[in-house]
């Protein structure tokens, strides 16, 4: 693109340098070692872009939200606890599982009847016990649909 808006977010101090994209075009044509360091930088985030969106597609939603719950629940120390709420509303939910709002209510329904999780005023819920029984039923999944295909 000609002209482009990035916002850069950073967790240390950082020093950013400005040049124009002639400049770096030329730069990337007479640099090897840096048209690598790029093009690493760029497939590495297009491999995590397009895997996550290729899950989406590929697996059901209730795979999806079920690993996005075991996700989030191993970042909120579920083993040293014992019941974890996982503080999301399914507009948070859809938003980020990219599941419609109907679906996630079906998805956590049936999560909720085959014991994998729990629901504490309204919000999803999981026992340590629940989340290894969750993790041994992803990893039946995976391994399933890895020797069907």
């Amino acid at each position: 693109m000609e002209k482009t808006s990035v916002t850069i977010e950073t967790l240390t101090e950082t020093t950013v340098a400005f040049f124009s994209r002639k400049d770096f075009e030329d730069w990337i044509a007479k640099d090897i070692h840096f048209l690598r360091l790029v093009a690493h930088k760029v497939a590495y985030k297009l491999y995590r872009s397009s895997y996550n969106r290729g899950a989406r597609l590929f697996y059901p939603p209730h795979f999806i939200l079920l690993d996005y719950i075991l996700k989030a629940m191993a970042s909120m120390d579920i083993e040293r606890k014992q019941m974890v709420v996982l503080p999301k509303t399914r507009q948070a939910l859809y938003e980020e599982c990219g599941i419609t709002v109907k679906t996630i209510n079906r998805t956590v329904k049936k999560l909720k009847e085959e014991g994998l999780i729990s629901l504490t005023k309204g919000k999803i819920s999981m026992t340590s016990e629940q989340y290894h029984k969750a993790q041994k039923a992803i990893h039946h999944y995976v391994n399933y649909e890895h020797w069907q295909a």
